[in-house]
């Protein structure tokens, strides 16, 4: 895998302008493979951007399941192939959930998850484990909060949510 500090700024440019027009793009002009969630025409068959597999790709906001939806049920069969089929190496997962207590449990039901989907998803709290997730082509999983409210004033509890695997918070939401 080519190091992040390999291509020119030019080439970053060039690749970010390529990437935000692909989705308008037509099927057939060069975006091809398994796992974009566009398919191509008639074949019913997902596509994917090539560059993925060269590239490290973190989506900040992101679930391999439902997203904002009340019922959180389990990760499902479907849903666990196309996080693996996306080709994205990884995405920072709000676990934050108001309070502390249920902040916890979700961390906790995450926890299970990843431990039931070894071979698809693997816990993030570290570069190197981002790069394993990369190498073994699994959807690495880093806890995040879009707020301090599970801290309630408690900044004690920082370091517990560091322990617990939080490794991206948001100050204030919005």
């Amino acid at each position: 895998m080519p190091r992040c500090d390999a291509i020119t700024r030019r080439d970053f440019v060039h690749r970010a302008a390529a990437l935000a027009v692909a989705p308008s793009l037509p099927v057939g002009m060069g975006i091809e493979g398994p796992g974009v969630g566009r398919t191509a025409a008639g074949s019913g068959v997902a596509v994917r951007w090539p560059g993925y597999a060269d590239a490290m790709v973190v989506d900040f906001l992101a679930s391999p399941g439902y997203f904002n939806y009340p019922a959180d049920p389990p990760l499902d069969a479907s849903m666990v192939g196309n996080a693996v089929d996306s080709g994205i190496t990884g995405v920072n997962l709000t676990v934050s959930a108001g309070a502390f207590e249920p902040t916890v449990a979700r961390i906790a039901r995450w926890e299970a998850e990843i431990e039931r989907h070894p071979q698809a998803l693997q816990r993030v709290r570290s570069v190197d484990q981002l790069l394993e997730a990369k190498r073994t082509e699994r959807l690495g999983i880093i806890y995040g909060f879009q707020d301090t409210v599970p801290m309630d004033r408690d900044l004690g509890r920082l370091q517990l949510f560091a322990d617990l695997g939080v490794k991206v918070m948001q100050l204030t939401y919005n």
